[in-house]
């Protein structure tokens, strides 16, 4: 995991399980989709962000997620793929419970392509931002 010094500064308020199962649940997507991917890779990292929020980021290096797609994926039970013809396995949830758990932690979800893959991020108020 790749973070920046400032973060070591910094507290946040959140339930350390559903932050866990937030970051479980986005490296098993990464894990998931990128299965078939040439770079066998997966890129995690934490910074702090100008807003005083702190930042996670997973990202794989595989297909990405079509456009079409981007403004669905966290509607639960959601899936890209054709349910006749997919070849991952998984009910949809995931992604729903990942920004559900977020924002009832003050947390914010996004989530953009790369070339190639796709990079989801979380970030959350610091604990000083809790606190004013």
């Amino acid at each position: 995991m790749i973070s920046d010094d400032d973060v070591l500064q910094e507290t946040l308020w959140v339930n350390p399980d559903w932050f866990a199962q937030i970051i479980i649940n986005l490296v098993d997507n990464s894990i998931k989709f990128s299965a078939g991917s040439e770079k066998k890779v997966i890129d995690i990292s934490c910074q702090t962000l100008t807003n005083n929020n702190i930042r996670f980021s997973v990202r794989d290096y595989g297909p990405g997620i079509p456009k079409t797609h981007i403004n669905k994926i966290f509607n639960l039970f959601y899936r890209t793929e054709n349910e006749l013809t997919r070849e991952t396995t998984g009910t949809g949830i995931g992604l729903a419970l990942v920004q559900q758990l977020s924002e009832a932690m003050n947390g914010q979800v996004a989530v953009v392509n790369c070339s190639p893959g796709v990079e989801f991020s979380v970030s959350f108020p610091t604990s000083s931002q809790n606190n004013s």
